[in-house]
């Protein structure tokens, strides 16, 4: 859902930029949209960041030579990495 906000955020961005192209918006509106899409964006990083800590907070549950624990960094390292 996040991502989807994201998204809207810089379709929202485009036709800002179109309409100052037409004269019908402002450099304030693209300063308000940019403002927009940056808390839309930061919202994913936390929504992210809040999903990694409750799963290795399950993890932790599990004793350290489990399989899930290897899957999971592979997993981790395997999306840091793009």
């Amino acid at each position: 859902a996040a991502q989807e906000m994201v998204k809207a955020a810089h379709e929202r961005r485009l036709a800002t930029e179109l309409g100052i192209r037409a004269g019908v918006r402002t450099w304030a509106d693209l300063g308000a949209v940019d403002l927009l899409l940056s808390q839309r964006e930061r919202e994913v990083v936390d929504t992210v960041g809040s999903v990694l800590k409750t799963q290795a907070r399950l993890l932790s549950l599990l004793p350290a030579s489990d399989p899930a624990w290897a899957q999971w960094s592979t997993e981790l390292s395997r999306r840091a990495k793009r």
